[in-house]
């Protein structure tokens, strides 16, 4: 069945307090992007640590030659996300700045090249595809396929627990993409529902792949601590299983429109990553047992 009834258009780059700004756009104007100088009556700002107004490059602005600024889609821990036009390959991308200490930074500039190596080579339905790296004005950029959608995360909060049919639905196309990854041996470090969009088919994509790094090649902690392995939260070696854990909190949450653990700081996730069970619930296991 379609998830499209339960789909809300909306940017690739809405996050939660974690990442990006919300920035809710209504399905009336799913194609467009809060711009600098308009932006829709409608929309509503649930979060608004940086305004959308102060954008860096207004539309019109033609970046390396070849992406044209179509609006300001939201900004957070990485840096400033924009709806572009690529005017060579005459479709929608959006393009993500890095910060700006990166493009000082030869170590964290070697690192994420290597991030972005490894995300290209994952093609499949249910990811989000990475395209190319850029500079303008002495800084580096990511360009991405443009997602217009809703993320999970947000799907979650708009209407609590899933129908059984839609869940298991997005729950195997998330599998999916997952193992498509896991076949080029790239760990995602932050899977959350946040990184997680129905496009305007209702199809499930996995976004967010630049924290990506290849299985055991570093002990650097990443992520969301709220979705975060044990080990991963600890410091320590991620693999692939890490992920899989990940996987594990994400689709408790689909099941039941609640977080597997409830946390408010570091520490105390740390504990319930260590030693702590999420509640089972009954009418869940039975809905599992039919997939």
């Amino acid at each position: 069945m379609s998830l499209l009834p339960f789909v809300r258009f909306r940017t690739l780059a809405e996050r939660d307090h974690n990442g990006f700004d919300h920035t809710f756009v209504p399905a009336s104007n799913c194609c467009r992007p809060i711009s600098a100088k308009k932006s829709s009556p409608k929309a509503t700002h649930l979060s608004s640590s940086n305004s959308l107004d102060e954008a860096r490059f207004v539309p019109g602005t033609t970046l390396a030659g070849r992406y044209r600024i179509v609006g300001l889609l939201g900004r957070g821990g990485m840096g400033e996300v924009y709806r572009t036009d690529d005017l060579k390959l005459g479709q929608a991308v959006a393009l993500k700045f890095l910060p700006e200490g990166w493009s000082q930074d030869g170590a964290a500039l070697a690192r994420f090249h290597r991030e972005v190596r490894l995300a290209r080579q994952v093609s499949h339905p249910n990811v989000c595809r990475v395209f190319d790296i850029g500079e303008a004005e002495g800084r580096t950029f990511l360009t991405m396929e443009y997602v217009d959608g809703e993320d999970l995360a947000s799907l979650l909060r708009r209407i609590g627990r899933l129908p059984s049919d839609k869940a298991l639905e997005i729950a195997r196309q998330l599998c999916a993409g997952l193992a498509a990854a896991r076949e080029h041996g790239v760990v995602h470090r932050d899977l959350k529902p946040a990184n997680i969009m129905l496009d305007g088919r209702g199809r499930v994509r996995v976004t967010d792949f630049g924290l990506a790094a290849r299985a055991g090649e570093d002990g650097e902690r990443t992520g969301t601590p709220a979705y975060m392995a044990p080990e991963q939260l600890s410091g320590g070696e991620v693999t692939p299983k890490s992920d899989m854990y990940s996987l594990g909190l994400v689709l408790y949450e689909i099941f039941t429109g609640k977080r597997a653990f409830e946390a408010t700081t570091l520490a105390e996730m740390c504990a319930f990553g260590i030693g702590a069970r999420p509640l089972i619930l009954r009418r869940s296991l039975k809905i599992l047992t039919r997939w």
